[in-house]
């Protein structure tokens, strides 16, 4: 997934837990939070704009509430694994994003890419 995608996804995941907390949920409402005018960042959820990590990070401190996820339920040691699998996978992306000179998201599909194909061979077993 693409910087863009990832932004309109969180994007999508903040306005629908907004409108189910009652909350204003509209561009015009969301972007003077993150301190940008309306314009802006319908150009940063439109086709136009260039989404930066940045922006995401932005994203995800400004609206740090409505991007938790309901807890696992205690002693659910699949969540903890995936969790940890999670942060894992993208130090790695981090890492091989810096020894190679490419960005995050490029090394983190690089990632995927392979985690794929061994996936495809088990499979075919």
């Amino acid at each position: 997934m693409n910087l863009k995608e990832e932004y309109r996804l969180l994007v999508k995941t903040i306005k629908a837990k907004r409108k189910e907390e009652g909350k204003t949920h509209k561009n015009i409402d969301i972007a003077p939070l993150l301190g940008y005018n309306s314009d802006y960042f319908a150009t940063l959820t439109g086709n136009s704009g260039k989404v930066t990590e940045e922006h995401i990070l932005k994203l995800k401190e400004v609206f740090k509430n409505e991007l938790i996820e309901k807890p696992a339920p205690a002693g659910d040691k699949l969540n903890r694994e995936r969790a940890i699998i999670k942060v894992l996978l993208h130090e790695v992306a981090r890492l091989k994003a810096k020894d190679e000179g490419i960005s995050f998201e490029k090394a983190l599909e690089a990632i995927k890419r392979s985690t794929n194909l061994v996936l495809d061979d088990l499979d075919d077993l």
